[in-house]
This record gives C-alpha cells, sequence and structure tokens, in this order.
C-alpha cells in the first residue's frame, strides 16, 4: 500500500471531522429548537476524528480541536434538551402553550394517522393538562 496515499485519506478524514466539529458547535449555538441536529453532527465529528488517527500513537491536533468542539457542542445540546424536558415536566403553563400549539399545527393530521391526540399523549407523559 502507497503510504502517500493512506496519508491523504487521513488527512481528508482530520478535514472532515474538524467540518463536522464546527458545524456541531455552530448547530448549537444558532439553532436552540433543533438541538438533535447538533448531537449528529457532534458524534460523527468525534467519530472521524478517531478514525483520522489511524495507526499512528497520537491524534493530530486540529483532530483533538474538532473532539473538544464536538463535545462542547453536544453538551450544549444536551443541556438544551434537559432544560426543554424538564419545563415541559414542571412548569404547567408552558405545557399548556406548547399543547395548544402543536394541536392547533398538527391535531387533526395526527389523529386521523394515529387515533389519538398529540396533547393526550403529552398529558400522558407528564401529567396534567389545561385543566389544572
Amino acid at each position: 500500500m502507497d503510504k502517500y496515499l493512506y496519508e491523504d485519506t487521513r488527512l481528508t478524514l482530520v478535514r472532515r471531522a474538524r467540518n463536522f466539529a464546527v458545524a456541531c458547535l455552530s448547530c448549537s449555538i444558532i439553532l436552540f429548537p433543533a438541538p438533535f441536529i447538533s448531537l449528529g453532527l457532534g458524534f460523527f465529528a468525534i467519530l472521524f476524528a478517531f478514525l483520522s488517527k489511524g495507526y499512528r500513537p497520537k491524534m493530530d491536533k486540529e483532530a483533538v480541536t474538532a473532539v473538544k468542539f464536538a463535545v462542547a457542542g453536544i453538551v450544549i445540546s444536551g443541556f438544551i434538551l434537559f432544560s426543554a424536558y424538564y419545563r415541559l415536566a414542571t412548569d404547567t403553563e408552558y405545557r399548556n402553550t406548547v399543547i395548544t400549539t402543536i394541536d392547533k399545527a398538527y391535531g387533526d393530521q395526527y389523529k386521523a394517522l394515529y387515533g389519538t391526540g398529540p396533547s393526550e399523549i403529552i398529558n400522558q407523559w407528564f401529567g396534567g393538562g389545561a385543566d389544572e
């Protein structure tokens, strides 16, 4: 196997890991309503960074930086998901606002497809409803 071809492939993985990490961090900062995108990009960045190591004993500096950015993005996204879940579980006014918004947007279609409304599912998960 040509060692230059291997090195070129490894450096491509390093660049890809860096790009995914920057995308993960920027998505977690900019796209607060969609933290799942940032989680996926962060895990891909970590995967590509570790794959770029190859048979070397250490990772490149760019790959280590990519892992740091990806971990920061994953932590921010995890905090956003946790705070949204916590708020749905504890704040009744917020939960009722979310339920009415979802029912207005998707209530009829969801009920026709699945036989139950999204408000019923959310109330079943978190308890309570508009009458609390």
